[in-house]
């Protein structure tokens, strides 16, 4: 009832491999908290001046910046994983790079 008559068997049952749109948001949404997490610190710690010494560079901002996007990206990929069978059909790193993309988006936001 749920899913289009392309995405069905021959018997009419659904393919256990289809993952909704619902579901697709769903994943993503929850996985941008390390993103909400970061929004809250840069409230606190301003994320694009460098606090360790007088270099230029701004290692906490950046670093943290990196630990939410990759903490985000496999979290997401991990709960598509369960649903998609990622890792064993070798689509892992197919589906990351788009998904890390986005989270380096919103922590882009989150930043500047």
């Amino acid at each position: 009832m749920g899913t289009s008559p392309s995405k069905q068997k021959a018997d009419g049952a659904a393919d256990d491999n289809d993952i909704s749109i619902w579901e697709t948001c769903s994943i993503l949404g929850y996985s941008l908290i390390p993103v909400v997490i970061l929004a809250c610190i840069a409230i606190v710690i301003d994320l694009r001046q460098p606090i360790f010494g007088s270099s230029s560079f701004p290692l906490a901002g950046v670093t943290l910046c990196a630990g939410a996007v990759v903490w985000s990206t496999h979290s997401a990929t991990r709960l598509l994983d369960v649903k998609m069978f990622l890792t064993a059909n070798h689509q892992y790193w197919l589906v990351a790079y788009p998904v890390a993309m986005f989270y380096i988006c919103f922590t882009l936001i989150t930043v500047f």
